[in-house]
Parts: C-alpha cells; sequence; structure tokens
C-alpha cells in the first residue's frame, strides 16, 4: 500500500451459511445433481440412557467461500457443558472453485451414542472458525406402564 491509498478492504466472515437440517435420509439425485432431504426431525426420545442412533445425516449448504482449500467441520456437544469433549464430529477439505457457488455436505452419521438426555449443540466451523450452530435435542421418555 502507498500513502494516499484506501486500505484493502479484507473480508473476514469464513461464509454465507444457508442451511443446517438434520434428518433420516439425505442423497444427491444422479442426473440432476439436486440433494433430496428426507424426514426431518430436531429431536429424539429414548427410554433409557445410553442409547445409541442408528443413523442420522446433517445436511450443510453455504456460499460466499473464498477460492482455494479449506477445512470444514460438524461438532456436537452438549450445551450445558461446552468444555467438555465432543460427542463426535466430521471434519475434512472442501475446495471452492467460484465464491458465488454453493456448496453442500451430506455428514452421515452411524450409531452415534447418546450418554444422557440434554441439548445438543450442532456447530459447523470453517477453517477453524465458527460459522452456525443449532440444537438438537435428546429427552428421556417415560418407561412403559409409567403416565407422561
Amino acid at each position: 500500500m502507498h500513502l494516499g491509498e484506501a486500505p484493502e478492504v479484507v473480508d473476514k466472515k469464513p461464509c454465507s451459511f444457508l442451511a443446517m437440517v438434520i434428518a433420516d435420509r439425505v442423497f444427491r439425485e444422479e442426473g440432476t445433481g439436486k440433494m433430496h432431504i428426507a424426514g426431518t426431525f430436531n429431536r429424539i426420545g429414548a427410554p433409557g440412557f445410553p442409547v445409541r442412533h442408528a443413523l442420522l445425516h446433517v445436511y450443510v449448504a453455504f456460499t460466499d467461500v473464498a477460492v482455494g482449500r479449506h477445512q470444514a467441520k460438524l461438532a456436537f456437544r452438549y450445551i450445558d457443558n461446552p468444555d467438555a469433549d465432543e460427542l463426535c464430529s466430521a471434519a475434512g477439505p472442501i475446495e471452492s472453485k467460484d465464491r458465488l457457488a454453493v456448496i453442500e455436505l451430506n455428514l452421515a452419521f452411524e450409531g452415534l451414542v447418546f450418554p444422557r438426555p440434554g441439548t445438543i449443540e450442532i456447530a459447523f466451523f470453517l477453517d477453524n472458525e465458527p460459522v452456525r450452530h443449532r440444537d438438537f435435542v435428546v429427552v428421556q421418555l417415560p418407561k412403559a406402564g409409567q403416565g407422561g
């Protein structure tokens, strides 16, 4: 930069977030490339704990990502104990070839174990920067024969 020139504007946000959806199934249609989301939900119930959830998908969509390689991460953590270890996470590289392109991720979690009821934060990070989170609730159901 030379004296008298305006400073270069640097955009600090890692992306523009579009969606985070929890579902039974997410798949990409082969012919069109369109994503299909089936069986959305935001809570599960169990009569006892720990409980293992057979399979859940998290669909994430975002845009306005700087061209180049980046690291994406999705993490599950109880919100009442944010300093505890993550329940689970998935991370990996993504590549942006066009800042205006929409990047869609389908992250499948098989056999995810919830040790207790509570509210889970599902957080999305890009290049280690928190982008967005949403809550997911795990509830204790009444046992058979109990009122509720």
